[in-house]
């Protein structure tokens, strides 16, 4: 009915049929582009349609992209359906110019303050409830695998094994107060963890299937019968049973090899003497190696014993022994202590002016019990009067008392210098001493 085309060409440019139809080509060629009535309230061009700015379906056009507004009667707001011929093709592309952290998809309800669904360009997803910033998330966290930096609740967790193992399919199915499940359907294979620590593991599939306690099974096997017992392997593949230490002495575990294997171990007591032999927690060095002795050197000085705590204890007492009397010691001046290793006075003892005037051996109590852990400890000692007391010592060498130690961990050391009436609440820094002086706790 109506149609156009320039001077000098050789077919129309537009053209507009009978039925309304519109027709373009680039007059040098016939039309191939158009734009028609399909059916009541739809257009349709058998072509490709490119919108620059924007299009609103029910609703005005947004500033740029697409806009819908569905009523209650609608079925889609967008719906794309891909031919049977192009099954592999995408329906929808999302790609972004920018960065995988760029926002590619994002749903929420009118209303919203927030999106409740966001799809990065990377396929981070996440959640949440449209009042605030989403709170979950599902992403890829390397090859196979996938990742939530919050918690996972699901019915079953089912773990299958790598690919060609032969171990079978086995689930998580949750937990119960106490015991196995008493309803339900379960998998052999199954497993649950009570709130009492118990795992109970399904053995036949049932409702609700056969359960063991997996801890049962452990004792089942095991050759163990008593609190203290010990397991080893008597032979390749057999686990034996090596009873406790029952006795009251402390013991070491031995074995004693064959020339190609170890024989069953067993308890040992040890040959040499030990503190405990003496009832006493710990020692500088074993007593009867004692083979000098020493004047306390400096009046007012701090003396330093270190001492290996071998576990945890209460120390109530510490010790030393005295070969010469002090004489004219001074009330309220003469103090032995206990400090951990970081130098920090525990507890002193009362004055011992009265004590250190005699020979033999002291059993000084601290002020106040220590319950200590195994660790190192100083006895801390120093005199004031006019003839300090002597104490019995090992052999008097700095150089080897204290050999390839430094002077911070000195086994024997000075530290402060002018005490009178109290311990230092913390040692100063230390000095060596030529004398290994013998000292004790109980």
């Amino acid at each position: 009915m109506i149609k156009g085309n320039v001077s000098g060409d050789t077919n129309l440019r537009v053209g507009i049929n009978a039925n309304g139809q519109l027709n373009w080509g680039p007059g040098n060629a016939v039309f191939d582009t158009d734009l028609y009535r399909n059916s009541a309230g739809q257009l349709k061009t058998d072509g490709t349609l490119q919108v620059v700015t924007s299009i609103g379906v029910s609703q005005a056009p947004p500033t740029a992209g697409f806009a819908a507004s569905l009523s209650a009667a609608d079925a889609f707001g967008l719906q794309i359906q891909n031919s049977a011929a192009n099954p592999n093709n995408p329906l929808i592309k999302l790609q972004t110019g920018s960065s995988g952290t760029d926002n590619v998809l994002k749903v929420s309800v009118n209303g919203d303050a927030h999106s409740r669904f966001v799809q990065t360009a990377a396929g981070v997803l996440s959640w949440g409830t449209g009042a605030a910033a989403t709170d979950t998330n599902l992403y890829r966290n390397g090859v196979g695998q996938l990742r939530t930096d919050t918690d996972v609740f699901a019915q079953t967790i089912t773990a299958t094994g790598y690919a060609g193992s032969t171990t079978a399919a086995t689930r998580y199915v949750g937990g119960t107060t106490s015991g196995a499940p008493t309803s339900g359907t379960f998998n052999a294979g199954d497993f649950i963890i009570d709130q009492t620590g118990v795992l109970w593991i399904c053995t036949a599939t049932g409702s609700p299937g056969t359960w063991v306690n997996g801890q049962n099974n452990f004792n089942a096997i095991s050759p163990l019968t008593a609190t203290g017992d010990l397991i080893y392997e008597s032979a390749p593949g057999t686990a034996s049973r090596l009873p406790g230490n029952a006795t009251v002495t402390p013991m070491q575990l031995t074995s004693t090899g064959s020339g190609s294997a170890a024989l069953s171990p067993s308890w040992q007591r040890r040959f040499d003497w030990m503190p405990y032999d003496h009832g006493l927690i710990t020692w500088s060095f074993d007593p009867a190696t004692i083979n000098a002795t020493a004047i306390i050197p400096v009046a007012g000085q701090v003396n330093l014993i270190k001492l290996h705590v071998p576990a945890a204890t209460t120390v109530t007492n510490v010790l030393f022994s005295i070969s010469t009397a002090g004489s004219g010691l001074t009330s309220g001046q003469n103090f032995a202590a206990l400090y951990n290793s970081a130098g920090s006075l525990l507890s002193a003892t009362a004055d011992q002016s009265s004590v250190w005037n005699s020979t033999g051996v002291k059993v000084m109590p601290l002020s106040a019990a220590q319950a200590v852990i195994a660790g190192d400890y100083y006895l801390a000692f120093y005199s004031n009067g006019t003839t300090l007391p002597t104490l019995r010592a090992g052999g008097n060498a700095a150089s080897i008392a204290n050999a390839n130690l430094s002077l911070a961990n000195s086994r024997f050391a000075t530290a402060d210098t002018g005490r009178t009436t109290a311990m230092p609440a913390t040692l100063a820094a230390f000095a060596a001493t030529a004398i290994s002086w013998f000292g004790a706790l109980s």
